[in-house]
């Protein structure tokens, strides 16, 4: 089998869609921001959102980390049910989702490296040594 090949060839688990929403309603007040909707996203696919101001992808965004409850419709985001999950279960999951927003969220006043390494200073509390193996190595994916 070739690489391409085995790449095609996914488990069981890999096929557990990552994201699954299913006929999802929001609105604010009378006003209705997303009706219906119902979107999948696996394992390795990649989801741009576009859309004009107002057109409900922040409310999208909202919607999946929890930060706000669909009118009905499920939500389910890494094979939890996102409407039923306690406080400390969103942060859980939040910690696991990542977005790549239209403009870069770099700090202007730091470094690359001291971007990256931000993050492991304040949440991790690591040691100089360990932080700055972890930038190498995160930055190290970028260049391959």
């Amino acid at each position: 089998m070739s690489p391409i090949q085995e790449n095609l060839v996914m488990s069981a688990s890999e096929a557990t869609p990552l994201t699954d929403m299913k006929n999802v309603r929001f609105g604010y007040g009378e006003r209705l921001i997303i009706d219906g909707l119902s979107l999948t996203v696996r394992k390795g696919e990649i989801v741009a959102l576009m859309g004009g101001s107002g057109s409900g992808k922040t409310t999208l965004l909202g919607l999946l980390g929890g930060r706000i409850q669909p009118i009905s419709g499920e939500i389910h985001v890494a094979g939890q049910n996102v409407p039923t999950l306690a406080r400390k279960e969103l942060y859980t999951l939040r910690r696991r989702i990542g977005m790549l927003f239209q403009f870069g969220a770099l700090l202007d006043s730091m470094t690359i490296w001291e971007n990256v390494a931000l993050p492991l200073q304040e949440e991790r509390r690591l040691e100089s040594e360990k932080i700055d193996a972890e930038v190498r190595a995160r930055l190290g994916q970028l260049a391959r």
